[in-house]
């Protein structure tokens, strides 16, 4: 688990391609950031939720095609875009991969998570 009392990352640092196209769709406290590539694929995606005083980064992903181009960057200063001033406390659960995104971003490792998923039967 990766947390951070404050992230406002300038979205100037990390300008995206005029061949993608990001698009922020929010619902009660649920905001989800969806980055488009030219042909209408899912480049990158992500969602961040408000829980009490808590904003919560979840299911950051960059398809393998897109991947070191800054667009899971752009996700995340979407997602912060929409962070209610409440929320003071933001956290996140991230891949091994992922943390190292995340230290670039200025996250601290707080503490170690598992989860498990359980596939649906057929």
């Amino acid at each position: 688990m990766i947390c951070r009392e404050a992230f406002n990352h300038d979205a100037g640092a990390h300008p995206m391609s005029a061949d993608y196209r990001l698009e922020l769709q929010t619902e009660s406290d649920v905001t989800r950031a969806l980055i488009f590539s030219a042909t209408g694929e899912i480049a990158a995606s992500g969602y961040a939720a408000r829980y009490c005083d808590v904003f919560v980064y979840d299911r950051i992903l960059t398809a393998e095609d897109h991947r070191r181009k800054g667009l899971g960057t752009i996700v995340m200063t979407a997602l912060a875009s929409a962070r209610p001033a409440s929320a003071e406390l933001q956290m996140l659960v991230a891949t091994a991969a992922g943390r190292e995104l995340y230290r670039t971003l200025g996250w601290t490792d707080y503490g170690f998570y598992t989860s498990a998923v359980i596939p649906e039967e057929t």
